[in-house]
């Protein structure tokens, strides 16, 4: 009997957890919401310079049909982190958040996302930065769950190119996480991990029996072709065997112990 199917586990998977999300925390994360040119809610900051420059791109997206990017083709002098941000207001009941965003690159020194936590001062408090991209590659998914700092007012988001090539971006995700959705996303990949290692080990079994299957049946073909080669070998009785007549016989021989001919004929 096979184990259960994965899609059938990640259903019941997805409906255990299809509430504990809260609302989406980026605004037009996949860029689609464009006015005069420019994707709605976000903004870019961008160091003049030669070569330097970051749009819209309706050819290049991973999902739907727009992304941003931001292209250098000389190194600053002094690095300026040139980015598409977006500020978010973090409320009090938010601890913990899953990020999750797309970048492909193009002769990237390195691309990333940041996010820094910002005060009701205006003070940067912490932040954390993403796993880099760097050189060519096509869409990557990047993806990080961290606690929002104590005092936390709002958070800059930041998609950044740092050094020379092309980035793009699309596809940005921020949601709030309660401690039970956390451990719940946890065990969520824990279970990923366990189905992966069961298909393995099913795939090892499957393999196991079918090799069992082709040598039963090699011994069954060897049983076979043995009994015919023993057939062959064992000569067949002659009918040609020569009869004995009665002359030949001793009829003491057949007769019971004890009893002779003379004791019939008495």
């Amino acid at each position: 009997m096979g184990l259960p199917s994965r899609n059938i586990i990640c259903i019941f998977l997805l409906i255990a957890t299809v509430n504990l999300y809260s609302e989406e925390l980026v605004k037009n994360g996949n860029f689609e919401e464009v006015e005069d040119n420019l994707p709605k809610c976000w903004n870019l900051y961008l160091e003049p310079a030669e070569g330097a420059f970051g749009e819209i791109d309706k050819s290049n997206y991973h999902t739907g049909n727009c992304s941003v990017f931001i292209t250098h083709s000389k190194q600053y002098k002094r690095e300026p982190l040139n980015n598409w941000n977006q500020r978010i207001v973090i409320s009090n009941n938010i601890n913990k958040v899953e990020f999750e965003g797309f970048i492909k690159t193009k002769g990237a020194t390195k691309a990333y996302f940041l996010i820094q936590f910002w005060n009701n001062t205006g003070k940067i408090i912490n932040s954390v930065k993403t796993d880099e991209v760097k050189g060519t590659n096509g869409w990557t998914q990047i993806s990080k769950v961290f606690d929002i700092t104590n005092g936390t007012s709002f958070v800059m988001l930041r998609c950044v190119l740092e050094g020379v090539g092309t980035a793009w971006f699309d596809d940005v995700s921020m949601k709030s996480l309660s401690e039970n959705d956390s451990k719940i996303s946890s065990n969520i990949e824990n279970t990923n991990v366990i189905l992966d290692r069961l298909e393995k080990i099913e795939k090892e079994i499957n393999d196991i029996r079918a090799e069992y299957l082709y040598l039963r049946n090699r011994v069954d073909e060897l049983e076979k072709r043995l009994y015919m080669i023993l057939e062959n070998l064992i000569p067949p009785k002659s009918n040609d065997s020569k009869k004995l007549n009665s002359d030949d016989i001793d009829k003491n021989q057949i007769l019971p112990n004890g009893i002779t001919l003379e004791d019939i004929h008495k």
